[in-house]
């Protein structure tokens, strides 16, 4: 996402939202390869985290792993524009109502 986000000259904040505890490696290659304009917002949860899902333009959906997502089942529910990457479950929650990437488009 973050690279996409470079590479798009959006002038609008990418906000990321979670964590991963115990990736710090990970976290800190991301913040040297994100842009201005990348907010890592970590963990949001209950009326923080439906404000920034109701006022988001568009909702990004990266996860590969696991199940549904209740994060995307929220934003389906919000209405707001979504972007999944091309998993099964993903198609599942919504069907025809989101545009897809494909998997291992972000792949290097």
């Amino acid at each position: 996402m973050i690279d996409a986000y470079r590479h798009s000259g959006l002038d609008l904040p990418l906000v990321v939202v979670g964590d991963a505890p115990y990736a710090s490696k990970y976290k800190e290659r991301l913040r040297a390869m994100a842009p201005p304009g990348v907010l890592f917002a970590g963990y949001v949860f209950g009326s923080g985290y439906a404000e920034l899902e109701s006022n988001a333009l568009l909702y990004i959906q990266a996860k590969e792993v696991g199940g549904t997502a209740p994060a995307l089942v929220e934003a389906r529910g919000r209405g707001v524009s979504i972007i999944a990457n091309d998993a099964p479950a993903h198609r599942e929650v919504l069907g025809d109502a989101g545009a897809y990437y494909a998997r291992n488009l972000l792949r290097t």
